[in-house]
């Protein structure tokens, strides 16, 4: 945020550029990145200690 600061001191338009482009992306990777971390720290339901289904095999699916 500080650096939005100085880019608007400096100059406007580039202020508006990184505003608008580059710190929207960078807040979207943060949100992303902090959902990604709580849904990898959730709890599993009691009594789900499955692995997930293994895929098709190979052989069968051309068959």
């Amino acid at each position: 945020m500080i650096s939005l600061f100085y880019l608007g001191q400096w100059d406007y338009q580039v202020f508006e550029w990184a505003h608008l482009y580059v710190w929207q992306a960078l807040i979207m990777l943060d949100v992303l990145v902090v959902w990604l971390v709580w849904v990898r720290t959730l709890p599993r339901a009691p009594g789900d200690d499955r692995a997930p289904p293994a895929p098709p095999d190979a052989a069968v699916a051309s068959a």
